[in-house]
């Protein structure tokens, strides 16, 4: 089982954003199977979710039946309505995975890699990384400049492990940084079984990331991955949007 959303205490930020993969899935576009139900269900509430309900939290998911499915059932965990969940496309990976089944069999093992570094979609309903890129800059930035507020802030925006490993790869090729584990070797930086699958992966199911904000440091923001930590300037983020 991946590692919890981060416990990092949240003061001294006052915006937390935590993003999570959503639960195992019963193929790449339907909805969580029963068990992946109950995993995400037995996952959240064993956690530290449980102690944070007096805090003021949002929860936000891509509209993709996995995702919400999985932010619904996080609802559930921290006391908060189904009604309450936003929807927000930019959490989307705008089904990715179909850009696997448009690659010649030869090219498919590798899918992951090509979608990455694609500069054009094959067709529109596919967001390529870039695109993936802009949109959750622009999610980001709005949702620093929206919850400039004086209480903390937290919020859980459940998305996809694509996106997730869209954005800390960007990251580390715009500062250098080695937030995942060092791969084998250049080609194994895209492999899909070092960032999706086995227990050493950092975006399995329902694994996390978060971001950490505090305005009275606006040009600075804060990284969290597999309880590694990292600082950043604000202008990386601004940066994704420029990919």
């Amino acid at each position: 089982m991946q590692s919890s959303v981060s416990e990092k205490q949240i003061s001294p930020y006052d915006l937390t954003i935590n993003l999570i993969r959503h639960g195992p899935k019963a193929s790449f576009d339907g909805a969580l199977t029963e068990e992946g139900k109950n995993k995400a269900k037995g996952y959240f509430s064993g956690h530290v979710f449980l102690g944070r309900k007096l805090l003021s939290r949002r929860i936000v998911s891509s509209p993709v039946i996995r995702a919400l499915e999985t932010a619904e059932i996080f609802a559930e965990c921290v006391g908060i309505i189904k009604s309450e969940i936003q929807v927000d496309n930019r959490l989307s990976e705008g089904n990715v995975l179909l850009f696997k089944n448009l690659l010649p069999p030869d090219d498919q093992p590798e899918w992951f890699k090509l979608w990455y570094l694609a500069q054009k979609s094959p067709k529109e309903n596919i967001l390529i990384a870039n695109q993936v890129l802009n949109y959750f800059s622009d999610w980001l930035l709005e949702k620093i400049k929206e919850y400039d507020l004086a209480s903390p802030v937290v919020i859980d925006s459940f998305t996809h492990g694509p996106v997730m490993a869209a954005i800390i790869l960007k990251i580390e090729e715009l500062t250098d940084l080695v937030i995942l584990d060092k791969p084998n070797s250049t080609e194994d930086r895209y492999s899909f079984d070092r960032l999706f699958v086995g227990s050493s992966s950092a975006f399995g199911y329902m694994a996390s990331l978060s971001f950490y904000y505090n305005h009275n440091f606006p040009n600075v923001i804060n990284l969290t991955v597999k309880d590694r930590e990292f600082e950043l300037p604000l202008s990386v983020i601004k940066k994704l949007k420029t990919a």
